[in-house]
């Protein structure tokens, strides 16, 4: 098993991470107290990315919607990007054994970004509707 750990360690250690390794039977309140402190502090840096690169799907679709740029496209590319950001959300849950502090705002941001790319989904159906019935109506008045 050892062996294995090793290798673990080493990847992690190629790739610019970090790691410890315990062989823990009890831990002092001291030394529990300092674990959960890294654990949440490594959280909480992985929730902040998560919470700036939900705002910049915000952003986007602020921006885009100021531009009157309600496509289907922006849609797409914008549910692919809230979709990669809710799998390292759960990804990051799944490591967040603490329930860090930032973890409640990550998930409120997370959700805002749905909820905004809801209402630009909406708006663009709305929009792709009303200019192909335009398109019917033209055609009518052109016969």
């Amino acid at each position: 098993m050892t062996g294995e750990l090793d290798q673990i360690v080493a990847g992690l250690l190629s790739a610019g991470g970090t790691s410890e390794m315990f062989t823990v039977q009890l831990l002092s309140e001291e030394s529990e107290g300092r674990l959960e402190a890294l654990y949440n502090a490594a959280r909480n840096a992985e929730y902040e990315e998560l919470i700036e690169r939900a705002q910049a799907v915000i952003d986007e679709l602020a921006r885009e919607g100021a531009r009157e740029k309600f496509t289907y496209a922006e849609v797409e590319e914008n549910e692919a990007d809230l979709a990669r950001l809710r799998r390292w959300a759960g990804r990051i849950r799944w490591r967040d054994v603490f329930s860090a502090p930032r973890r409640k705002e990550a998930e409120s941001v997370v959700s805002a970004a749905q909820e905004r790319l809801d209402v630009f989904a909406r708006i663009a159906s709305e929009r792709d509707s009303t200019s192909a019935d335009e398109e019917v109506e033209e055609v009518r008045v052109d016969d």
